[in-house]
């Protein structure tokens, strides 16, 4: 195939969007913690944390505030956010796959709402994504109350 000189920018840009997506995907995927992580996990994925809440770590990665809480040394609850614009969907679908695996699927219950097989809620309410322990969500609707909060 020949490219014309002045087609070059262009067919660069075909070329270059899906391979740049892939790779901020793949990045950001890579960077997000999961529930069922140890402390030294979180610690060694996100670094020394910026702040400490009872029984919990308060993380600053790429821009995005993680509050993660933990169960003796087991990570059951992280709330994501992003101030002042909160998450985008993207990085909330990237945070969902980030917290799945072959065995544990997300299933999409209403528009802010996901549930996986192993009792794992996640809620993604005004820009933000909290992801927790099924025990930890109270309520089946959108007027729910969750601990602390």
């Amino acid at each position: 195939m020949h490219i014309h000189r002045t087609d070059l920018p262009s067919y660069i840009n075909r070329l270059a969007t899906p391979a740049l997506w892939f790779v901020v995907a793949f990045y950001t995927i890579a960077t997000y913690g999961r529930v069922g992580e140890s402390r030294e996990e979180c610690i060694q994925r996100y670094g020394y944390p910026v702040d400490g809440i009872d029984n919990g770590l308060i993380f600053e990665k790429d821009g995005i505030r993680l509050e993660c809480i933990f169960e003796g040394n087991t990570c059951v609850f992280i709330m994501y956010n992003r101030h002042p614009s909160g998450l985008t969907s993207a990085e909330i679908a990237a945070l969902l796959k980030a917290n799945s695996d072959e065995s544990h699927e997300w299933t999409q219950l209403s528009s802010w709402l996901w549930w996986r097989s192993d009792a794992v809620v996640a809620i993604g309410k005004d820009k933000g994504l909290l992801i927790c322990r099924s025990k930890y969500y109270k309520g089946t609707n959108e007027t729910s109350t969750l601990p602390g909060f």
